[in-house]
């Protein structure tokens, strides 16, 4: 049972670390938006940035 067990245990890691990826990878693309829609605010909006 001691193997089944590990298996379990490692697909459950494999899962997280597949989603943390993606969260990751969410992060910068949002973080990536939102540079570029400053950029392009303070080049539109005469207040400036926000």
């Amino acid at each position: 049972m001691a193997k089944a067990e590990r298996a379990e245990v490692s697909a459950e890691q494999l899962a997280f670390d597949s989603m943390f990826l993606e969260v990751q990878r969410l992060e910068k693309a949002l973080d990536a938006a939102e540079r570029k829609t400053g950029d392009e605010r303070q080049h539109d909006d005469p207040r400036g940035p926000k």
